[in-house]
């Protein structure tokens, strides 16, 4: 189907655009837009291609992220946090679900390192993070999920 191809090429365009044009430059409406179709029309591809419902989801709600992220205000990070948070738990119950996944078969060491590397992050992050402090350190918990 030729619908995918050109909204994967479309997004694809998005995100160099992004890093080559956009990704130094101040805000700005079409700054926003591009960051945000990048991630959005891959939503697209997922859902045209029949992916499951969790990708598409952690997809869409990762690109609400970048758009909130995108608007510079203390309150639109907060939202793109949150936005991002929920889309990499939507990713980890995609993983955890997924039928090759067993988690029994990861090396404890690999869960004692991620454990660590969590707790020096959360250390190093709390007094730099100020009043985002809390929404900071939830953060951590959700990215070491996703590793």
């Amino acid at each position: 189907m030729i619908l995918p191809d050109i909204a994967a090429s479309l997004a694809t365009l998005c995100a160099a655009l992004y890093l080559v044009w956009f990704c130094y430059r101040p805000s700005s409406a079409l700054k926003t837009l591009i960051k945000t179709a990048s991630v959005l029309l891959l939503a697209v591809v997922a859902g045209l291609n029949g992916a499951p419902t969790m990708l598409i989801l952690a997809l869409v709600l990762c690109a609400v992220g970048d758009f909130f992220l995108s608007l510079d205000s203390e309150r639109s990070f907060l939202v793109g946090v949150a936005a991002f948070a929920a889309g990499h738990i939507a990713y980890i119950v995609l993983f955890i679900g997924h039928p090759t996944s067993d988690f029994a078969a990861v090396p404890t060491s690999a869960i004692i390192a991620l454990a660590l590397f969590a707790a020096l992050m959360m250390a190093l992050l709390y007094h730099r993070a100020g009043i985002l402090r809390l929404a900071v350190l939830a953060y951590v918990p959700v990215i070491v999920g996703m590793g």
